[in-house]
């Protein structure tokens, strides 16, 4: 019988790997493993060993024992502010392409 995926370590890596602004093939390769490994992590398909997530917990700049805990992640919210902003830039960027000012 497989063991037991660890309840909130793939929500706690996805969290902070966003938040450090990794995306999962970066985070593979500073920690020593495949993006698809990341990927599984993340999605709850299998558990890290120790060892890889100790080298994870290290690239997040997280002690391991935080990782590893059972306790949820913490929530995060965009401030309305910046995704005003966010949508801004981009209707702006969508017309500039429109009238080719954005492809050169």
């Amino acid at each position: 019988m497989p063991a037991k995926v660890h309840p909130y370590f793939g929500a706690k890596l996805r969290f902070w790997r966003c938040i450090r602004g990794f995306g999962s093939k970066e985070l593979g390769r500073r920690a020593g493993i495949s993006e698809s490994l990341v990927s599984h992590y993340e999605n709850g398909k299998t558990n890290p060993s120790y060892e890889t997530a100790c080298k994870l917990a290290q690239v997040l700049g997280l002690p391991i024992e935080y990782l590893w805990d059972h306790q949820p992640p913490p929530t995060f919210e965009v401030p309305e502010p910046m995704l005003r902003r966010t949508r801004d830039r981009a209707t702006q960027f969508t017309e500039e392409l429109d009238t080719g000012k954005g492809d050169g």
